[in-house]
């Protein structure tokens, strides 16, 4: 069964164990993250100006504890294509903006879509510890 409700700003939906929180990104906080173990960005990077980027990356890495695991899904479009959103985000761009408090594994690089300029990439993340 399937529980609709606000809670700080935000819409939750829950089943089981799982929540999705619907909202500001920006204004989820750690008190709210407590119990992350996973996460998954289909459209967030991507859908931000490159001078927000850093600030996205900061903050999920100030939300999720230790060891948490998430799916990064990004777009690399054609070369002289700069519109968006979706932004173009290039792989050594999701590099810098994660390595420094994520482990970052490229799972897998699409082929180009035909008639559509651009390509997805799957990336796996993983929250490193204090030593790491």
């Amino acid at each position: 069964m399937t529980t609709r409700y606000p809670q700080a700003g935000f819409q939750v939906c829950r089943q089981g164990s799982v929540e999705l929180w619907c909202g500001d990104f920006f204004h989820f906080h750690i008190e709210q993250a407590a119990e992350i173990g996973a996460f998954y960005d289909r459209a967030s990077l991507i859908a931000l100006p490159p001078a927000t980027r850093q600030r996205y990356a900061f903050h999920l890495a100030q939300l999720v504890p230790p060891g948490s695991r998430g799916l990064l899904i990004s777009l690399e479009r054609e070369p002289g294509d700069e519109g968006g959103p979706p932004f173009s985000v290039l792989p050594d761009e999701v590099r810098d903006l994660f390595t420094p408090n994520f482990q970052v594994t490229l799972l897998e690089q699409g082929e180009p879509e035909p008639g559509r300029g651009f390509r997805e990439s799957a990336w796996a993340l993983v929250r490193r510890g204090p030593l790491e």
